[in-house]
């Protein structure tokens, strides 16, 4: 591992908490089929580093149409 990899990982430790690299950074559960139910939610682990449970706890809404 370089220097610069060795950055990085201690930086996305330090940050987000993550010890594992294929864990979420809010549960720091490992991705699983528990965690993580479809392939959209497969693409996203790679770019939030969130798992689905979690992805859509943060952006979940009350069911109120706001639009009106």
């Amino acid at each position: 591992m370089s220097d610069l990899d060795d950055f990085k990982e201690h930086m996305r430790v330090k940050l987000f908490g993550a010890t594992l690299p294929g864990a979420c950074v809010s549960c720091k559960e490992p991705f699983s089929d528990k965690n993580v139910r479809t392939p959209a939610g497969w693409k996203e682990t790679k770019i939030s580093r969130m798992c689905e449970n979690c992805w859509d706890k943060l952006f979940a809404t009350d069911g109120a149409d706001d639009g009106e």
